[in-house]
């Protein structure tokens, strides 16, 4: 820096002392969530041709994390379909006002250039459900995934068609 506070690249900078302290969020997750962050290993299952009974088999990674003080889970999942890698990330949350779940989803695969979002109310039993939509061309497609902590951890994405028809489209065993 030169004497008049300037560096070498000619741009100034400030530097500004935080106002106010961090807010430490509590934290809002149901108890079938809060304690699964961790590592995962699993298979993962990709039904992508509506009428085939095979799946697409491979296997997957899973990484779970506590973000923003417990508020929320960020869900980071890597794999591969018909040989190819793909990658896709997850945040999940309770928005406690409204009483619901939230889940904004992200992959290499499926979404595209878009951010799917999806809602979905409190399920009890240790089974958690939220639903969404997507793009296709000209039609809008639901999406709904679970999140079953019922027995291990399952999750399970099934397609919804523009006339409402549900099939299964993902579903993935994680075991630590």
């Amino acid at each position: 820096m030169d004497r008049d506070g300037v560096p070498p690249t000619g741009q100034r900078f400030c530097v500004v002392q935080p106002q106010r302290g961090m807010v430490e969020l509590q934290n809002e997750l149901p108890p079938e969530l809060a304690g699964i962050a961790g590592h995962y290993l699993g298979k993962t299952k990709v039904w992508a041709d509506p009428g085939s009974q095979t799946p697409d088999e491979s296997d997957s990674e899973l990484h779970v994390s506590s973000v923003c003080g417990g508020h929320w889970l960020r869900l980071e999942d890597r794999g591969s379909f018909q040989g190819k890698a793909r990658a896709g990330e997850m945040t999940l949350g309770f928005h406690k006002d409204a009483q619901r779940f939230d889940l904004s989803w992200i992959d290499s695969f499926h979404t595209g250039s878009s951010i799917m979002q999806s809602q979905g109310l409190p399920l009890t039993d240790g089974l958690i459900e939220v639903t969404g939509s997507f793009t296709a061309g000209d039609e809008t497609w639901g999406w709904r995934t679970e999140f079953d902590t019922r027995n291990g951890f399952v999750m399970r994405a099934f397609n919804i068609s523009p006339t409402g028809e549900e099939r299964i489209a993902v579903e993935t065993n994680w075991t630590r």
